[in-house]
């Protein structure tokens, strides 16, 4: 699929607020910090962008694209888990609905360059008669499927589904994680069994249905640390009140109305739209239509046919805000000017021939985020 990286765009769309939704929480609530998995300086930022947009479209179009490059800065963040008492460093992805982790005795070099889960050393572990098969875009995975008990930051999970890779793409070999726990609804789980968070809320670990992300960034040396917090949410980490958007259709992807974007806080009004909130992708990627019209409001913006790329001048101004419930989020210019080359720079939004957007770690670094299971929804606040 042909697709054009461009800038900034807007949008209009009345998103529906859930007041009901709570915005503190009770106990037991448990927090993890969480660590910005970073790509080797090999590589350059032209092709790290090349890789996010492309494995974005794999995610979502459902195209296989095959590209030797590895995740940029601050695409995913990770953190430690234990199956069957044995410690893993996992990304927590909102994009995918399956756990899984490497076995040990897996041939693929990605396998041993991480922890692989050896079976013999846990009490619980069961094997079950499933296989599982994933595809992530810039890469894939594949093997077998059992239970173990899992735990979270001291929350329990008993008897959880997860896959065990017997098959790893090279390109996880330089990653610092060693798997996947997905945070999207159960329907997208390819073994048919409920996501570990699903689990916590059924066995009532937790209190209430809610996790939420509070990302920092590399490029930031005085940021809070990044962290995943896990039945509820940490109030020391936002201002002002969470604005829960309901999610749209059952797709099992955390899909919400867009309510509008802004250029230089002037509401652009285009077609109304809805918009996937993926902890698991760097970007953010809007329709084309909607670039078309924006583009033109970056003053020193224009295409370069060659790397089809759109590029912005990287001393812009240009404040750009996406609009949910009537609140305006800042996209901080940290994360929407990105140089590709001295005094070249291109923007964090890119287009694609969807009709979606999809809003990935560019805006999530903006906001607190809040997803809540049972209503369905997700809320925004403003970062402290």
């Amino acid at each position: 699929m042909k697709v054009t990286i461009i800038i900034f765009f807007l949008l209009t769309i009345t998103s529906i607020t859930i007041n009901a939704a709570p915005t503190t929480s009770r106990s037991p609530v448990y927090t993890i910090p969480l660590q910005i998995n970073e790509s080797p300086d090999y590589y350059t930022w032209k092709q790290k962008i090349a890789l996010q947009k492309n494995r974005t479209l794999s995610k979502y179009s459902k195209k296989e694209v095959n590209l030797p490059i590895h995740d940029s800065n601050d695409i995913a963040y990770y953190g430690p888990i234990e199956i069957g008492g044995q410690t893993f460093q996992v990304v927590f992805d909102t994009g995918s609905a399956d756990l899984w982790v490497p076995l040990i005795g897996c041939s693929s070099p990605s396998c041993r360059n991480h922890t692989s889960f050896d079976p013999a050393k846990s009490k619980n572990f069961k094997k079950l008669d499933k296989t599982f098969s994933i595809q992530y875009g810039a890469g894939s995975v594949s093997g077998v499927a059992g239970t173990d008990d899992i735990s979270i930051a001291g929350t329990i999970v008993t008897t959880q589904t997860f896959g065990l890779a017997e098959l790893l793409s090279p390109v996880f070999v330089t990653e610092k994680f060693d798997g996947i726990m997905g945070m999207g609804f159960d329907k997208l789980n390819t073994l048919n069994a409920k996501t570990p968070f699903s689990n916590m809320v059924e066995q009532k670990s937790v209190n209430e249905p809610i996790f939420s992300f509070y990302l920092g960034r590399t490029t930031d040396k005085t940021a809070t640390r990044s962290q995943l917090t896990l039945g509820g949410v940490d109030n020391s980490k936002f201002t002002g009140e969470l604005n829960y958007n309901k999610v749209t259709g059952d797709t099992g992807d955390w899909l919400i109305n867009l309510g509008g974007v802004s250029v230089d806080n002037k509401l652009q009004r285009i077609n109304t739209r809805e918009a996937i909130i993926d902890t698991g992708s760097l970007l953010i990627l809007a329709p084309l239509e909607d670039f078309t019209h924006i583009i033109n409001l970056i003053p020193g913006s224009y295409y370069d046919p060659d790397e089809d790329y759109f590029i912005i001048p990287c001393d812009t101004s240009v404040i750009i805000a996406i609009i949910f419930g009537g609140i305006s989020y800042e996209i901080s210019l940290i994360d929407l000017v990105i140089e590709v080359d001295p005094n070249v720079c291109v923007s964090g939004i890119q287009g694609w021939s969807e009709d979606q957007w999809l809003l990935g770690n560019v805006f999530l670094k903006n906001v607190y985020t809040a997803f809540d299971i049972k209503q369905p929804a997700v809320g925004f606040a403003h970062k402290v």
